[in-house]
């Protein structure tokens, strides 16, 4: 639950990459699988972080635990909107 933010929030978008690669995928068994796994890898890099910002427990570290957090999201954003047009281009290619 804690990986696709249903039970916290998450302000990664690139999460909802995990739709579209499971469809990529055109066999449900891999689907699966990699559904299970891109879940396991992002719910354990989440927890990470987590563990990392609690040892850090001034201001001035959740400052910069909070600029990196926006970096990342940034970057996470242009990530996800290169993969949509990716995604984009090749259903116009397939009509």
């Amino acid at each position: 639950m804690l990986g696709p933010g249903f039970a916290t929030r998450n302000p990664y978008a690139g999460f909802w990459l995990l739709p579209l690669a499971v469809a990529a995928v055109g066999n449900i068994g891999y689907g699966v699988l990699l559904a299970a796994a891109i879940g396991a890898a992002h719910s354990t890099g989440r927890a990470l972080g987590l563990l990392r910002d609690v040892e850090d427990a001034d201001v001035n570290s959740y400052l910069q635990s909070t600029l990196r957090s926006m970096y990342w999201r940034m970057a996470d954003g242009y990530v996800l909107l290169a993969t949509a047009g990716v995604a984009v281009i090749a259903c116009v290619h397939r009509l």
